[in-house]
């Protein structure tokens, strides 16, 4: 945690079979029957899903592409009711690439404290920030450690997708509880894939994927800002791009298929040009739909041009 700032004990550092078993490990800890959790829109699906299985009830706060899909104090002030549980941050965000900044992280640290409210902040893209701005985590600002429950892994930085290993840094008192629970359900992530975590942190880290990853960001931004009519706020972080294209619903494709979801979009897109895309409303925004620039370049240099034939070919 020495990049965040933070220090924890090692019994409040809990590994688990992947990032995903760690949000779940931090929803179910805090979440009963009828708890209220804010979720800013765009989100990752597995968030929601989780709250209700744990039996709480999702309160979606609705960023717009006006702002850039930011999230804003005022919404989380505006949304909390006697109910609320918590708040679940993604910074930077799948799907949007958004980041937030320290003054807008603060202000939101500030409500949490003064409402008595859990934070779980997802921070597993947290290598992958294309700005000279440092990373801040909600965790570091008064009073926040105690309150928050931050989520990180190995799949993304260090490239161990198939290891299944990531972490959940607690509070004490509820990290024993996470401990409890998981000493009767999963238990732990394989010694293997515990290992190979170890050697990943002992090594010296020279992130060279990151100017790659924003060479790709750009080359996509280039193609799809030379579209018209398609809207998108330039990711900051991550390595997803998120663009409303609902300018083109109600337009038929060549082969005289109309289009009128961000579903029946992808599909399209699949079938004409063999070009994969997400459906944005698996993340909460059906006008939008989601790139990722994984891809190689020579891969982006040819998918790219076929979404623009596509898009072109529409009328």
């Amino acid at each position: 945690m020495k990049e965040n700032k933070l220090a924890y004990a090692p019994e409040q550092i809990i590994a688990t079979s992947g990032a995903k078993h760690a949000v779940f490990n931090a929803i179910s800890t805090i979440v009963g029957k009828g708890d209220e959790v804010l979720i800013p829109a765009p989100y990752w699906g597995t968030y929601p899903e989780l709250v209700r299985y744990c039996g709480g009830i999702p309160v979606i706060l609705e960023c717009n592409i006006k702002d850039n899909f930011r999230l804003v104090a005022k919404q989380i002030s505006n949304a909390i009711t006697e109910k609320t549980k918590a708040l679940i941050l993604n910074s930077p965000c799948n799907p949007t690439g958004v980041v937030y900044s320290r003054e807008e992280l603060e202000s939101f640290a500030k409500i949490i404290v003064e409402n008595d409210l859990y934070c779980i902040t997802d921070e597993i893209y947290e290598h992958f920030i294309y700005s000279k701005e440092p990373k801040v985590s909600i965790a570091s600002f008064p009073s926040m450690q105690e309150r928050t429950m931050l989520v990180n892994g190995f799949s993304k930085a260090y490239c161990m997708t198939g290891w299944r290993i990531g972490y959940l840094a607690a509070p004490s008192d509820l990290a024993k509880e996470v401990v409890k629970m998981q000493g009767q359900t999963t238990h732990h992530p394989s010694n293997i894939s515990q290992y190979g975590a170890m050697a990943a942190l002992s090594g010296s880290f020279d992130f060279v994927m990151r100017q790659e990853f924003s060479e790709r960001m750009h080359r996509m931004s280039e193609v799809l800002e030379s579209i018209e009519n398609i809207r998108f706020p330039k990711p900051e972080g991550a390595f997803y791009l998120f663009a409303d294209v609902s300018a083109h619903y109600g337009k038929k494709t060549s082969d005289g298929t109309r289009i009128s979801n961000s579903i029946e979009f992808c599909r399209a897109l699949l079938d004409e040009q063999g070009v994969v895309i997400v459906p944005g409303v698996a993340f909460g925004n059906d006008s939008c739909v989601r790139f990722s620039f994984t891809a190689s370049l020579p891969t982006i240099s040819v998918a790219m041009p076929k979404f623009k034939e596509f898009i072109e070919g529409c009328e």
